[in-house]
């Protein structure tokens, strides 16, 4: 199953957990997941979509150097 798909399944998880609470703490939580569940679904749709426009670094490494304390 593709992420994005995971994703829904989440979103429609808290909505229906959304229909079994009067808990107004709950709600808000609910439809917090709800909401933040379909963005990351529609990001991950945006990302598979247009994988080939996205601009890809060439190393896979990054290369840090550091001074010891002792070096001026």
């Amino acid at each position: 199953m593709s992420t994005a798909k995971q994703f829904r399944a989440k979103a429609a998880e808290s909505a229906e957990s959304l229909k079994h609470t009067v808990v107004p703490s709950e709600i808000r939580e609910f439809q917090r997941s709800i909401s933040s569940f379909e963005a990351l679904a529609d990001n991950e749709d945006w990302l598979a979509n247009n994988f080939d426009k996205i601009v890809h670094s060439t190393s896979n490494t990054v290369v840090c150097q550091q001074k010891s304390f002792s070096e001026k």
